[in-house]
């Protein structure tokens, strides 16, 4: 039988449709806050979130993932989990249903009561629904692993483990990147990469630019000199007769070059 509905759940378009309620779990020793996406059946039915088939995948991310510091693999109870919707919707569909706006609505008084309760030091969104409830963005393919500056804290997307489930097993390792990432910024702080104070997905051209010439040793021009030496040292036996224009095209950066363009913004980096 499904754990019961909440008395603020009055007035959600997921009153009636969804079944079972849960709320967060977890003790949370690491200070890292898990953000799923709904309930499944068993996760209504047991009131627990993170339990069905996609829970015990994440499970066993969890519990291969080896802490360095403390020289042991995570536990659930190293965790804080829960959901940016507290019920099971129609048919576990979600994102993209005609209720999703209004019932996300309708449990964020239950996610910022988490956040107040908890203040976790960082958050693994799992899956595109908790991405877009914690930084406005969608796309979690392209966005995964980045460190996001919200006002609750860093933000790490990941992918969801029911979508592991479905034949992805290879992102599983990815995903486990990302909990020890969230971990790490957790103890550490975000600025513990080697990384601009902002770290975005879309960064401005001046942060892009302040992050790469500190980087950069001479001039980003490849020149044909350094692709003939590669072409002859290559194991390939057609390298050693291609042309090294072949492999570049100058003119453009070149153009931007002769214009002294890039030179003013080295003599400016150097400050002299």
């Amino acid at each position: 039988m499904a754990s019961k509905h909440d008395q603020r759940c009055k007035g959600c378009p997921l009153e009636k449709l969804g079944s079972g309620f849960a709320r967060t779990d977890g003790a949370g020793r690491s200070g890292v806050l898990v953000v799923a996406e709904a309930l499944g059946e068993e996760e209504a039915t047991r009131g627990t979130p993170l339990v069905g088939k996609a829970g015990r995948v994440w499970d066993r991310i969890v519990s291969r993932s080896f802490d360095p510091e403390l020289k042991r693999y995570l536990e659930r109870d190293d965790l804080i989990h829960g959901n940016t919707i507290n019920c099971r919707p129609p048919n576990n569909v979600l994102v993209g249903a005609p209720y999703e706006k209004g019932a996300i609505d309708a449990c964020r008084p239950y996610l910022l009561e988490t956040l107040q309760r908890f203040k976790p030091k960082a958050i693994l969104t799992l899956g595109n629904s908790p991405l877009r409830w914690f930084t406005g963005q969608w796309g979690i393919e392209k966005l995964r692993g980045y460190i996001f500056d919200t006002e609750w804290g860093p933000v790490i997307p990941t992918y969801h483990p029911s979508y592991i489930q479905r034949g992805k097993w290879h992102l599983a390792r990815v995903v486990e990147a990302d909990l020890l990432k969230a971990l790490k910024v957790a103890r550490h702080g975000r600025d513990v990469f080697d990384v601009p104070k902002r770290y975005l997905a879309r960064p401005t051209v001046e942060e892009a630019y302040n992050f790469s010439r500190k980087r950069l040793l001479s001039k980003p021009l490849p020149e044909p000199e350094g692709i003939q030496t590669v072409l002859e040292n290559s194991q390939l036996p057609d390298a050693k007769l291609a042309s090294p224009a072949r492999f570049t095209d100058q003119s453009i950066v070149k153009e931007i070059s002769d214009s002294g363009f890039i030179d003013k913004l080295y003599k400016s980096s150097s400050g002299k």
